[in-house]
């Protein structure tokens, strides 16, 4: 097998595997009970309320990094010197964190959160095999250096960071209902 159909295998692999991850963590959202939604324990940082717009932000804020590293034609990008394109996506969800969350919000959050990997997903498909994987020097707000970046690395942080908020969720759910006896 040559190159670049290994290539191809292996970012079809990377998107299957990205897709399962989201449907993993969708569905771990849906064994929340209404009456969990607010629940927050000690030590945690969200509501399982929040879990969604918390995964869809870190989807925004990377597709805002492919944005940029594309932009930069796969040299050095500088997210602490472009504040308004990473800053407005993480200060929408902060600011969701100030006004209480009802159970009928977590449809629209997943309808957004479905929308954000879809297009997430067909970006990745669309590029181009050498630009999945060339690296991009990254600075990341608060790092001194730059972190080399690639489109392949970023959908695997991505599924990586479904399946942690899924296993959590879980977990959460499983904390609440002891609460509850």
């Amino acid at each position: 097998m040559d190159e670049t159909a290994a290539n191809i295998i292996a970012r079809e692999t990377a998107l299957a595997d990205f897709d399962h991850a989201r449907d993993d963590f969708v569905d771990a959202m849906e064994q929340v009970p209404d009456e969990a939604i607010d629940y927050k324990p000690e030590g945690e940082d969200y509501t399982l309320g929040y879990m969604v717009p918390h995964v869809a932000g870190s989807i925004s804020m990377y597709s805002t990094v492919l944005d940029m590293m594309r932009d930069a034609q796969y040299e050095e990008v500088r997210l602490a010197a472009m504040p308004d394109e990473v800053d407005q996506i993480k200060h929408r969800y902060e600011a969701r964190l100030a006004v209480p969350l009802r159970a009928e919000a977590r449809l629209q959050d997943l309808e957004e959160l479905e929308e954000l990997h879809d297009r997430m997903a067909s970006r990745l498909r669309d590029l181009a095999h050498e630009d999945y994987g060339r690296p991009s020097a990254v600075f990341y707000p608060g790092a001194g250096e730059a972190y080399p970046t690639r489109a392949s690395d970023i959908i695997g942080w991505l599924t990586d960071h479904y399946r942690e908020h899924a296993k959590q969720v879980a977990e959460l759910v499983e904390a609440w209902k002891q609460t509850r006896t």
